[in-house]
């Protein structure tokens, strides 16, 4: 389950206005407290107006590349009030949570290319295999035996009423024909009923709609009661169109991914007959006489030959600029995906970079919301301030500048690192025994591994990426127990709590995802899967709101409903498939998507923080990474402006 994720600009928009309305405030309040601006109303000034450029900015470029500096000068105002650079914190950390998951969703969308290339690699393989029985068969000089091997090796590539072909007894499992044109006819049918259904909401969707704009102009004629049952009508309408809109949305995703599955099921149903149609060859060969087994052995080799090196027959041909290029050889796949992982990386530096800022500004943040709290505590504190008339202000202040906000913000944090450095592990396995099985079957071809496609450092980058999803699993639980733990205010704001529940929600998806990355590297904790049903249990019963539709194994029993089988936004691998290494062994299939982590989102509280996300580029201070369990901080839409400063 990858880390949950807030970047739509509904989720993002009222989190900027909300500091920018703090900030505005401060500096007007101030002012009447003060008569004339000092300094640090005019530092406060500034952060107002470089929040308002900010989101201007943001608004055009969503990548942040002018936005983040705004914010940047804005959170490094060192003059501003503590307040006002709480707030700048705040909003240039979220700009830079922005830009991470803007490259997140390239790094997956890379990793599928990833996996696409890996999987054709193993047909491709597949077909080397092939030849090496072939020329295995050929070489026991005994066309009995031999044409018996080539015979039970057709009829295990056909399938019958099996669903796997295992090469040579050899542990090298595919899939049988038979069982991708069965899986291709059910595939087909799930992306015809899902088109239907498709079309049935949208007509659904646009009736209501309809009904809701006719309504709404009733309304505006009528008055009195019948005025405002009609307008509830027309907004009952339009949610129940909104509702249909997700569910298209919903729909649409899962047919996107069932044709992806389709597409990577025909191209192995292709790669299938060709393997039967070889091994018929080779049957026929064998059966012409021994005189004809060597040439047939240098015409094997020669294929095997071609099948990694590539040659200018099996080029794509030219005369269609748009066609997709062809991937006809190992060593082009390897070249491909050299430049693809490449690629990824890049983004997926860049992403980290920008989630390292957004961890430092959410730090900087908590620094400053600890530093107002303790001046309003003793202000508060001060029995001469017994009866003072901004008490009420003081003891909000208190109340909103605690460590909750930011601990749930470096929370989300440290899930979305667990998100990358879990892909990053997963597609590093997939690689290293893809490479592993090339090396083996390449060797009996008497073929060189292309220098792209050799295991490399790969088992390094996929134990450095299980420790560092592992770390970071843990820092968001550390930080989502702080908030969990942290007890209320005397004051009675519902802050604090607000949050807890959020922070309660986000910790049930956090369990998950942690148990689905466990089970994926192949050391279940069922422990985890067991707090984050609990969690959903208690949560259920509480009626708070939980992320819909939730996995099947955390579902209480009256909500339960499977997810989709295509991935979200993207992926942390929930499951890894198998696909042994051993030599001769395993030609692992081309995976159909990235296996990813279930990205559920946790529903906020209605008083709680919209956590938003937006992008990066300056260089703030270090995030402090330690939880601190007390107080309480600003929400992320809450537009009350914030009372001013003590004066100094």
């Amino acid at each position: 389950m990858h880390a949950p994720q807030s970047s739509t600009p509904l989720m993002r928009i009222p989190m900027k206005k909300a500091a920018l309305v703090s900030v505005v405030a401060l500096s007007a309040a101030s002012a009447l407290f003060t008569g004339c601006k000092r300094p640090v109303e005019k530092a406060d000034e500034a952060v107002s107006a470089a929040i308002t450029k900010g989101e201007d900015e943001l608004q055009k470029k969503p990548d942040g590349s002018t936005a983040i500096p705004t914010f940047s000068k804005a959170a490094g105002d060192k003059t501003a009030s503590d307040p006002a650079q709480s707030s700048a914190n705040l909003i240039a950390g979220i700009a830079e949570l922005q830009a991470a998951d803007l490259l997140i969703a390239q790094v997956e969308d890379g990793q599928l290319k990833i996996g696409r290339l890996v999987g054709r690699i193993n047909d491709l393989a597949s077909h080397v295999q092939a030849n090496n029985v072939a020329v295995a068969g050929l070489q026991a000089r005994d066309p009995k035996s031999t044409l018996a091997a080539i015979s039970e090796e057709t009829a295990g590539a056909k399938g019958g009423d099996k669903a796997t072909w295992t090469i040579s007894k050899a542990d090298t499992i595919l899939p049988t024909l038979d069982a991708a044109d069965k899986s291709i006819a059910d595939l087909s049918k799930q992306i015809s009923d899902l088109a239907a259904k498709h079309e049935a909401l949208e007509k659904q969707r646009n009736t209501d709609l309809q009904q809701a704009d006719q309504l709404a102009q009733q309304s505006e004629q009528a008055t009195g009661k019948k005025s405002v049952d009609l307008f509830k009508q027309a907004a009952d309408l339009r949610k129940a169109g909104a509702d249909l809109a997700n569910e298209i949305i919903s729909t649409d995703a899962a047919a996107a991914g069932l044709q992806r599955d389709l597409v990577v099921i025909q191209g192995q149903q292709k790669q299938l007959k060709s393997a039967v149609e070889k091994l018929d060859d080779a049957s026929k060969q064998v059966a012409g006489g021994w005189a004809d087994v060597q040439k047939h052995i240098e015409e094997y080799a020669a294929s095997s030959k071609a099948l990694v090196e590539g040659s200018d027959a099996a080029a794509t041909p030219a005369t269609n600029p748009a066609s997709v290029k062809q991937i006809t050889s190992i060593k082009q796949a390897g070249d491909e995906l050299e430049q693809i992982v490449a690629t990824v990386q890049k983004l997926r530096d860049d992403a980290l970079a920008h989630l390292d800022k957004a961890a430092a500004y959410f730090g900087a943040m908590d620094r400053v919301n600890l530093k107002v709290q303790t001046d309003y505590l003793k202000l508060l504190n001060n029995k001469d301030n017994a009866t003072a008339v901004p008490r009420q202000a003081w003891e909000w202040m208190v109340e909103v500048h605690n460590s909750s906000d930011p601990d749930l913000q470096r929370a989300q944090v440290q899930q979305r690192l667990a998100r990358i450095f879990a892909d990053q592990a997963w597609y590093a396995d997939m690689r290293l025994k893809s490479a592993t099985m090339l090396k083996d079957v390449l060797a009996k071809a008497t073929v060189a591994v292309p220098k792209t496609l050799e295991a490399g450092e790969l088992d390094k980058e996929m134990n450095d990426g299980r420790s560092k999803a592992s770390q970071a699993f843990t820092d968001a639980e550390k930080f989502l127990d702080a908030t969990i733990g942290r007890p209320a205010l005397p004051s009675g704001n519902k802050t604090i709590p607000a949050l807890k529940q959020v922070a309660e929600v986000s910790k049930m998806v956090e369990q998950y995802a942690r148990w689905a990355y466990s089970k994926s590297i192949g050391d279940e904790k069922k422990e985890l899967l067991e707090s984050a049903r609990n969690l959903a249990g208690t949560l259920s019963q509480e009626n708070v709101p939980l992320p819909s539709p939730l996995p099947a194994e955390i579902a209480p029993a009256s909500t339960a409903t499977p997810l989709p089988t295509t991935p979200t936004i993207p992926a942390a691998p929930a499951t890894a498939p198998t696909t042994p290494g051993t030599p001769d062994a395993t030609i692992p299939a081309a995976p159909t998507t990235a296996p990813a982590v279930p990205a559920t989102e946790p529903a906020s509280p209605a008083t709680a923080p919209a956590t938003a996300t937006a992008p990066a580029d300056a260089s703030p201070a270090p995030a402090d990474t330690t939880p601190k369990p007390d107080a309480p901080a600003p929400t992320g839409n809450n537009t009350t402006a914030k009372p001013p400063a003590p004066p100094q």
